[in-house]
């Protein structure tokens, strides 16, 4: 087991900027009640919906709100989700909660929620720091596509369920 102060994720497609350290490290100083710093997702290339309906940078795709209004509004409130990548989290905290949460699908989420449940705080910075590829192979759009957005939301009720249970 690693034994740094803390972990940087990212997902296998994301590439983190040279500045990623500099520019979300110092909250963690600034802040000693601050568990987990979370940046946006962004890709340089479209997903399967954008491709295939031809709206890449023509409409601002479901990334453009989550990661500009909604995790915003969640900083302002301490409640910063954890998004499985882009992000760093302090050690500490992540032991405390036994590390991320693996009950269920969303891990990412429910491991946020229970740093707050702890009491600890969390921020979000709108600045991307890490970029990344999506698969260049573009199906039709389908419903397992469709479905995988559904799913997410079914994922979701199944961590307040397991948080109704702690």
């Amino acid at each position: 087991m690693p034994k740094g102060s803390s972990s940087r994720s990212f997902d296998c497609d994301h590439v983190p900027t040279r500045s990623f350290l500099q520019m979300t490290m110092g909250w963690f100083l600034k802040e000693k009640e601050l568990a987990m710093m979370q940046t946006p997702h962004h890709f340089f290339s479209p997903d399967p919906f954008e491709r295939n309906l031809g709206r890449f940078r023509k409409t601002p795709n479901e990334g453009t709100l989550f990661y500009g209004l909604v995790q915003d509004g969640n900083d302002m409130w301490d409640a910063t989700f954890f998004c499985g990548s882009c992000a760093v989290i302090r050690r500490g905290p992540l032991d405390e909660i036994g590390g991320i949460a693996v009950e269920t699908v969303t891990e990412d989420a429910h491991t946020s929620l229970r740093l707050h449940r702890r009491g600890y705080t969390s921020a979000y910075m709108r600045i991307p720091q890490a970029r990344g590829w999506r698969r260049r192979v573009y199906p039709r759009i389908s419903a397992s596509a469709s479905a995988g957005r559904a799913g997410w939301c079914r994922y979701s009720a199944s961590i307040i369920r397991c948080l109704a249970k702690a």
